[in-house]
């Protein structure tokens, strides 16, 4: 309980410190043309045990997303990314090794060769495996979700946990990814496809400033 209370404590600190506190706002579901700007934070994971196995701490990632183009220009996301150890035996080959092989590959950013040996443990190799900090500055289409606070308030429920329900807000996930440069679901594709949608929604609630935005489709700010 302690420690689950730990970790949301610095979620939202973490939050806070980058422009994101309480009060703040969230994207809306949707599919957005995205720039991680910055890795706030990055840790190695906490191992754990199932089935009597052993698996090694995943890598979490926090992004910091902005969005590059459409109604929602300049709009900034914060997302957790969790990887899979790439030094863990047991999850060779399983869906979440595979999402995690997906996605470096789909924002083009290799993982680095490395010898585990020579850190301190698998997890701290990990990290240095994926180098999240080297990400910023790279471009991919986002499928930005939203984590409820009944939804959060739900999973706790189901974990046995309490949470203090005074500092929980709503949050963004990230459900889905792209490549930049995919014929079908990449940036060509999205304003072909969800530039629109996005357009025709600003112009029903996200107001003067919403319609300005989007009044130039292609227009990628940086």
């Amino acid at each position: 309980m302690a420690e689950m209370n730990e970790l949301l404590a610095e979620f939202l600190k973490a939050e806070e410190d980058h422009g994101f506190g309480v009060g703040g706002g969230t994207l809306p579901i949707g599919v957005y043309p995205v720039l991680i700007e910055k890795v706030p934070r990055v840790d190695g994971g906490r191992r754990k045990t199932e089935n009597g196995v052993e698996l090694l701490g995943t890598p979490n990632a926090r992004l910091q997303l902005r969005v590059l183009d459409g109604p929602y220009a300049d709009r900034v996301a914060f997302v957790n990314m969790n990887l899979v150890n790439p030094f863990d035996p047991h999850r060779k080959g399983s869906q979440f090794y595979n999402m995690s092989a997906t996605f470096i590959r789909d924002i083009g950013a290799p993982i680095q060769p490395v010898n585990p040996a020579l850190f301190e443990s698998p997890e701290e190799a990990a990290k240095a495996a994926y180098a999240p900090e080297k990400w910023e500055g790279l471009k991919f289409v986002a499928e930005i979700g939203l984590e409820t606070v009944e939804k959060q308030k739900s999973k706790a429920q189901k974990r046995n946990v309490e949470l203090d329900e005074s500092k929980m807000q709503d949050r963004n996930t990230l459900a889905g990814w792209h490549a930049w440069g995919n014929e079908k679901s990449g940036y060509e594709a999205w304003k072909k496809n969800e530039l629109p949608k996005q357009v025709a929604k600003a112009g029903k609630g996200a107001g003067v400033q919403g319609l300005q935005q989007a009044a130039v489709p292609g227009a990628v700010k940086f």
